[in-house]
């Protein structure tokens, strides 16, 4: 058993290559199509890993040999080779590649295995290359080696255009583990499972999503694919990236529309679904390769774009669907592209991070400065990434913490070369109190209680140590106080008054309103206030006499013994008694303009047919004339009277000395007679007998007879 595993170890360790410089833990790594010396071709290009750290600044390059016996080159026109990861333990960068010399004539995908081989390739963290002699199964047909991913030095995996999934390593022989899925994209191994990609869209359902090869990390043959997440019709799945708990992914998304960039899925009770996709800077730019940085509060999520050329690495904090992409790199010419990213390898020697143990100063108060403290071993340099409520000093293993205001969690995030751990520290902070107290003022003599609340012990500059108190200070007097919580947490100092103030100085205000309005009375200078004969207390009182009244108002300021009164007035103008003195109340539609006269003088008139003081009808009816008058003190009323327009159809007796009206003709109950010039010495109305009924005699021009009592 033994001698079997040396033979199957030393088909996998056949190369070594020492690198004078070395990779960065803690940094990313592109595989790089392409030395910008030559076209990319699917003839070959040589393979460059080139180191960029977190910012985009370059660490580290290296070159894998295209010439001589041991020569591995990649497709540099191909988008769906190029693709890395790291190994499971960490130590490797890991891909797979075509073991051919440059320069070469023959396009190395449609090359049989057996003139071309298929290898695997994995780097470590000085750049030292462990190549296979032959990853291929010769007893499979030809095509792309897309991707590769492993364990350990002694167990990887490979996908590839037509073999699915294979394994080669020390557990077993080499063997294809599937080839249910044999169009394959990336493969990786995230918390010891063995996942694979695809971009096929044949099937049912579609060959387009994450899945599950087998149970764990498998080796033999005959495994069952279990779809994982189904991507949709249309996506373009690559390079995928789960997190520690296996319930988040990020898969790059190849397309070149909108729906491209990278998908974010997020499992919850068993079932996977996509949350949004997060753009790559470029509008219609897909992903290639990606890697998720999970400490965080948000993840970090680093990938490679997908343009034909000048293709780049961008950054994305990952704070939902409106995250933006920064570019932290760029492929520099037409000669080169990036393609597959994985995090640099890290250091065999290196011990992973781990805490001991966590202190604090808690329970504080408020006020005070929080102390936190980790200890925690592992190989240095250690950083530190505190998170929490307040402002944090530094990023070390000593923490002071200050503008807090409430317990809570804070957590402390480790990273070496080699790893990374958490704690996480529940510290309990007691609130300062807040302090309540009250001001008072006083006259002269006066006493007033002050107040204090919000603490459980109370502290006062200039008396005792109470929770109120009252006093009589001669002159104003300022008061300082502290308090102390139940926890002895110290409160603020506030401060607090005693106004002294000279006896009350009582003010309302005396006013006159027009009878049946109503007045305001407002009584200033103190702090309490009483009308008399039950008015209320309020400093404002309204009220609506008939006649010229005084109200009385008694008064006091606070803290002072005794009450001031005073005497307002209300004074009541009567409102005038207007009066229109027009005789004539009945018009003829033919007749001339009409004075209107009124008493007192000096008010407007209006009304139908009213201009100024004229009345100048022209239809017949009865028309209101209304007369308005404000007198002196600001008071006003009105009158109205009502005249009445006739046609004035009747009997007309005219002579030379004498122009007599009658109408209207027949009457009813008036008759009207207007005439002009000499006095009618008499006017005499018979009945149907020839009887006088009425005898009169008329000294007015214009008289209205009643007959509406006649027989």
């Amino acid at each position: 058993m033994k001698t079997l595993k040396l033979q199957l170890f030393l088909c996998l360790l056949c190369l070594f290559i020492l690198s004078k410089a070395q990779f960065n833990p803690g940094n990313l790594v592109v595989l790089q199509a392409g030395d910008g010396n030559s076209s990319l071709a699917g003839t070959g290009n040589p393979i460059v890993l080139r180191e960029f750290n977190t910012m985009g600044q370059s660490t580290f390059s290296m070159t894998i040999p295209s010439t001589g016996n041991n020569a591995m080159v990649i497709r540099g026109n191909a988008v769906s080779e190029g693709y890395i990861s790291r190994s499971a333990d960490n130590f490797y960068i890991v891909f797979g590649a075509y073991m051919q010399a440059l320069p070469n004539a023959n396009t190395l995908n449609s090359t049989a295995a057996s003139s071309i081989p298929r290898g695997i390739a994995l780097v470590d963290v000085n750049g030292n290359v462990l190549v296979p002699a032959t990853c291929s199964i010769s007893s499979l047909a030809s095509g792309d080696i897309r991707a590769a991913t492993a364990a350990n030095s002694l167990n990887v995996w490979s996908s590839s255009s037509s073999q699915g999934t294979s394994y080669f390593g020390s557990a077993s022989a080499a063997s294809n583990v599937q080839n249910s899925k044999s169009n394959l994209r990336a493969v990786n191994i995230f918390n010891n499972q063995l996942y694979i990609s695809s971009q096929v869209a044949s099937g049912t359902p579609a060959d387009i999503g994450v899945y599950a090869v087998g149970n764990g990390t498998p080796n033999t043959s005959a495994q069952t694919v279990s779809t994982v997440i189904n991507a949709g019709t249309g996506a373009l799945p690559g390079q995928f990236y789960f997190n520690a708990a296996g319930n988040i992914c990020y898969i790059a998304d190849a397309r070149s529309s909108s729906a491209g960039g990278i998908q974010k899925w997020v499992q919850s009770a068993g079932s996977w679904s996509l949350s949004y996709t997060l753009p790559t800077g470029i509008n219609a730019v897909g992903a290639f390769g990606v890697v998720v940085d999970f400490s965080g509060t948000q993840a970090k999520v680093y990938a490679t774009t997908a343009e034909s050329s000048g293709n780049r690495l961008v950054a994305i904090l990952d704070v939902g669907a409106s995250s933006t992409a920064t570019t932290l790199a760029t492929a520099s010419t037409s000669n080169t592209a990036f393609r597959g990213l994985a995090w640099s390898p890290l250091n065999y020697s290196c011990s992973p991070v781990s805490v001991i143990t966590t202190s604090n100063n808690a329970p504080i108060c408020s006020s005070q400065n929080l102390s936190l403290q980790v200890q925690a071993t592992g190989s240095g340099p250690i950083t530190y990434s505190w998170s929490g409520q307040g402002v944090f000093s530094s990023n070390t293993n000593s923490q002071v913490v200050v503008n807090h205001s409430a317990s809570g969690v804070y957590t402390v995030n480790l990273t070496n070369a080699c790893g990374t751990a958490s704690a996480a520290i529940q510290v309990s902070i007691n609130p300062s109190p807040s302090l309540i107290v009250n001001a008072a003022s006083i006259c002269a003599g006066g006493i007033a209680t002050i107040s204090a609340s919000g603490a459980n012990t109370y502290t006062w500059n200039n008396i005792s140590n109470v929770t109120s108190f009252t006093a009589s200070p001669s002159v104003t007097t300022i008061y300082t106080l502290n308090g102390t919580s139940s926890q002895g947490c110290v409160a603020n100092t506030v401060t607090t008054a005693i106004i002294v103030v000279a006896s009350p100085s009582l003010t309302v205000n005396t006013t006159s309103i027009c009878a049946g309005n109503a007045a305001s009375l407002t009584a200033q200078g103190c702090s309490t206030y009483t009308w008399a004969n039950g008015a209320g207390n309020s400093p404002v009182l309204i009220v609506n006499p008939i006649t010229t009244t005084q109200y009385t108002v008694t008064a006091n300021a606070s803290g002072c013994l005794n009450t001031v009164s005073v005497v307002a007035t209300v004074i009541v103008n009567a409102l005038p008694s207007p009066s229109i003195t027009n005789a004539q109340k009945l018009f003829c539609k033919a007749d001339m303009d009409a004075v209107l006269t009124a008493t007192p003088m000096g008010g407007v008139f209006s009304g139908p047919f009213v201009s100024g003081n004229l009345f100048s009808p022209n239809a017949i009816g009865e028309y209101s004339v209304v007369y308005s008058y404000t007198n002196t003190n600001r008071c006003a009323n009105s009158c109205k009277e009502t005249f009445t327009v006739g046609a004035c159809l009747g009997y007309s007796l005219q002579t030379k000395e004498n122009n007599l009206l009658l109408f209207p003709n027949p009457a009813i109950t008036s008759i009207c007679v207007k005439h002009a010039g000499r006095v009618v010495s008499g006017v005499y109305i018979r009945d149907v007998f020839g009887k006088i009924v009425f005898e009169g005699r008329l000294d007015q021009e214009y008289t209205v007879l009643s007959i509406e009592s006649l027989p």
